[in-house]
């Protein structure tokens, strides 16, 4: 008789408590995968000799103009300003057909050049050969000097010839000592300002990035740079805080909701455009501000924290690395302290239903959560799962019409026929 009033009681009290209940919330959720990104940086440098203190009084990542005075008592002998002056305007003097498409053909020719002869270069010294890598340093000496005087030549080819003549004889009429500043550095890039060697400047730099791959990334995890620089002789650059590039290394398989849209995008502009005739295409797509803006923006988050945002131009696969070339225009003074660091990249962000992983049950295949119904009854809504992480079960708001944020369902999920 005791047992079975018990018993009675039992059921009465689970019929009369209700099942704990939770609300369905939605939120905005991104998705990450763990990255490397490799830093390349719009910048010029020089390493200048010194006999003595340098007073440097404009401080380290102040933007400058070309005319900024960055020493009251250093300066540049006129002779080697004039000198390379002149080497740019006899240069263009010297072919008054010269075209910005043939100019930048020439360019990307002098560079794979000198490419070639560093890599000999290496293999020669590698091999004991010491008069060979002489002879290709020299070459490498002689391609960098041309590729640096075509460069700087592209400021002045569309001035008149009369007007470089006019330069020309201004500029050979120089002479003593002219002020420190970006213009007597023959800088083109105007930033900010840098006093600190990373030792990354020769190997990191924008201009570089056609020629980017995965291997290239991989010389540069186990690359040394050279931070240090004989007393002798100080280091200044000048940065670019609108023109960056960060290449995202993550594995192949991972999905990024950008990627079909940003492939599209660049097929499209290969297709329209000979690349080489401007420049190459990192150097095109900075140019053209009105394309570049239009790419799918994609973000990372450093470990600091820091959101970083850009413009996804250019993705690259080979089967083991999915290379992802983010543009940046802003915030590129922050990240210059590293330049190979890890971040989270966030691959895509979806509006979700979100609840505990308790709440779901699967019957038959499918999956559901339970709502409660009148006379303490439950009534079952199919739902469709995206991902499920840390014990909470994301669900696409587009994938599942039969919720909504705020509608209560059961805290422990179980089918209606369960009477457990």
């Amino acid at each position: 008789m005791f047992a079975v009033s018990a018993a009675v009681l039992i059921f009465l009290i689970i019929g009369i408590i209700p099942p704990k209940t939770a609300l369905v919330e939605r939120e905005i959720h991104p998705f990450t995968q763990n990255a490397r990104v490799y830093l390349f940086l719009d910048e010029e440098y020089a390493v200048l000799p010194k006999d003595g203190p340098v007073d440097l009084p404009v401080e380290e990542g102040t933007k400058i103009s070309g005319t900024t005075l960055l020493s009251e008592t250093y300066t540049i002998p006129a002779a080697e300003y004039v000198k390379t002056k002149v080497e740019i305007l006899d240069f263009l003097l010297s072919d008054e057909t010269l075209t910005p498409a043939r100019l930048y053909k020439d360019i990307l020719a002098a560079d794979r050049r000198a490419a070639e002869y560093d890599a000999l270069m290496n293999e020669a010294m590698a091999g004991g050969d010491n008069a060979k890598a002489s002879e290709y340093a020299s070459l490498l000496e002689e391609a960098d000097r041309k590729a640096y005087i075509m460069k700087k030549a592209l400021q002045y080819i569309y001035t008149q010839p009369d007007e470089l003549w006019y330069m020309r004889e201004r500029y050979l009429a120089m002479s003593g000592e002219l002020p420190l500043n970006a213009d007597s550095l023959n800088f083109s890039v105007l930033g900010f300002i840098g006093y600190t060697m990373d030792g990354y400047e020769s190997v990191m730099e924008l201009g570089m990035m056609d020629n980017v791959d995965a291997g290239y990334l991989g010389m540069l995890d186990s690359f040394k740079p050279q931070k240090k620089l004989s007393s002798d002789s100080f280091f200044i650059s000048s940065t670019s805080g609108s023109r960056a590039v960060a290449v995202v290394r993550i594995p192949s398989d991972t999905f990024v909701a950008q990627e079909k849209e940003a492939l599209l995008m660049y097929t499209d502009l290969a297709d329209g455009y000979d690349m080489d005739s401007q420049g190459g295409y990192f150097s095109f797509i900075f140019r053209r501000m009105d394309i570049f803006t239009t790419f799918p923006k994609i973000t990372f988050v450093t470990a600091s924290g820091r959101f970083v945002e850009g413009n996804l131009i250019k993705v690259s696969d080979d089967g083991e690395n999915k290379l992802l070339f983010i543009g940046l225009t802003a915030g590129i003074k922050e990240l210059k302290a590293e330049r190979i660091f890890s971040a989270e990249l966030i691959t895509e962000e979806h509006n979700c239903y979100v609840v505990e992983e308790k709440s779901v049950y699967e019957d038959d295949g499918r999956y559901y959560v339970n709502v409660p119904g009148g006379a303490g009854g439950v009534y079952p809504v199919r739902v469709k799962i995206y991902r499920v992480i840390d014990g909470k079960v994301y669900m696409k708001v587009d994938e599942n019409d039969d919720l909504a944020e705020g509608m209560e369902i059961l805290l422990k999920g179980r089918k209606k026929r369960d009477s457990r």
